[in-house]
């Protein structure tokens, strides 16, 4: 129930007891009858408002902690909405580190929405492509490569194997990774000179 209709209904039943009040005394006159009227209708709209105010106030707690708990909040923290918006404000606050972060990774990796479109990107990726933009196209980037469970695509003249996470809410993160390996330069100098004298034994070492 809404405040205004809490207030309109109060106001009403006190209006009530007060005709009644004046009721009472028009009837009895100033006597004792007419006095117990006037107390009786007073008790009886006290009684009526405290009703309508305790059970409004009880519905209003519990859709606090209804919000509360959806963000995150005990039951018993969610007591009024200044601190709901406290703790939304800095889940948003978090949400926001955690984004600055992410874009600040090397590592090609980005997030797509549920409408297809690039909601994050980190750095990585964003230097691969100039279309590598948040709010662009995933199919337009990726292609259908996206959408399997491990694609081949081509981006910055780079080939890369995409490998899928679902997230929550239909996102998915994609993460690049070079389809193929790399040779630190001093190994590939050992393998060339190796190569040079005919020795077929080199081995990579697999601990780099």
């Amino acid at each position: 129930m809404r405040r205004l209709s809490v207030a309109l209904i109060a106001n009403a039943v006190w209006m009530l007891a007060a005709l009644l009040a004046v009721g009472g005394v028009m009837l009895f006159g100033a006597s004792p009858l007419a006095l117990l009227v006037a107390a009786l209708g007073c008790a009886a709209a006290l009684a009526v408002t405290a009703t309508i105010g305790f059970r409004s106030d009880r519905a209003f707690a519990e859709k606090l902690g209804a919000i509360g708990e959806a963000v995150g909040l005990k039951p018993q923290d969610a007591t009024s909405v200044e601190a709901i918006v406290t703790s939304l404000g800095q889940r948003l606050d978090r949400a926001h580190q955690f984004k600055a972060a992410f874009h600040r990774l090397k590592h090609p990796a980005l997030v797509i929405g549920a409408d297809g479109r690039l909601t994050g990107l980190t750095a990585g990726a964003e230097a691969l492509d100039r279309r590598a933009v948040e709010g662009g196209s995933a199919d337009d980037l990726l292609g259908e490569a996206h959408t399997a469970e491990d694609g081949l695509v081509s981006m910055g003249r780079r080939r890369f194997v995409t490998e899928r996470h679902e997230l929550s809410h239909g996102r998915l993160l994609i993460e690049l990774v070079p389809a193929g390996y790399h040779i630190a330069d001093d190994d590939f100098d050992a393998f060339v000179t190796a190569l040079r004298q005919g020795r077929t034994g080199f081995r990579f070492d697999p601990w780099g």
